[in-house]
């Protein structure tokens, strides 16, 4: 009976780590939409289009930039603005990611 308690303790934290980690996949697939949709966004604007946490945000944001999925600039009029990069616009064509993933 032990070994069964454990091993659906196991399957329980298994289930609960997936379902985490889809929600933060989700998540970096939202920010890579609005922000190929949205060309040089700020971090504000994507903040209040995505409606994710700001530390979820960043967190996207940050996996996005060491992915190469998108780049960051400094723009004269906006300050820092986001841009997808050419591979990000590939990985969107590639999920076939057309849908809705942000509220607009």
């Amino acid at each position: 009976m032990g070994k069964n308690l454990l091993r659906a303790s196991t399957e329980s934290i298994l289930t609960i780590s997936m379902q985490l980690r889809l929600s933060k996949f989700e998540a970096c697939l939202a920010v890579l939409q609005i922000v190929e949709k949205r060309n040089n966004i700020t971090f504000s604007d994507m903040h209040s289009t995505t409606k994710l946490r700001r530390d979820q945000l960043k967190d996207s944001i940050d996996v996005l930039l060491k992915n190469l999925l998108i780049a960051k600039r400094t723009d004269s009029n906006n300050g820092v603005v986001y841009s997808p990069t050419e591979r990000g616009t590939r990985v969107l064509s590639f999920f076939g990611l057309k849908m809705n993933l942000v509220h607009q």
